[in-house]
């Protein structure tokens, strides 16, 4: 993962994940056009998460619906983990080793 994917998937657990904790966080968001890893840990290349009052409604591939409210982030070549809760994860791809 590079820098620049780490900064948008921390941002995007900030906000998703300061919202739960209380409503003076809870805002509306769409980012689009993101790779996008979910929460079962499912990729998709090129999708779209939308959250309300900072509660994600919805994590699809395509492009978000245009009637989508909140502030749009084009996060084209970055990648987005949604449903994640804790803002510090590490992920480390290949075989687990014993």
């Amino acid at each position: 993962m590079s820098l620049k994917q780490g900064i948008l998937a921390g941002c995007a657990a900030f906000v998703l994940g300061g919202a739960a904790a209380g409503g003076a966080w809870a805002q509306n968001l769409v980012i689009n056009n993101a790779r996008i890893i979910d929460g079962t840990g499912k990729v998709i290349d090129h999708g779209f998460v939308v959250a309300k009052d900072g509660k994600i409604l919805s994590v699809a591939s395509g492009d978000a619906p245009a009637g989508s409210a909140g502030q749009r982030i084009d996060a084209h070549g970055m990648t987005v983990m949604a449903s994640f809760i804790d803002a510090h994860r590490h992920l480390i791809p290949g075989p687990a080793t014993a």
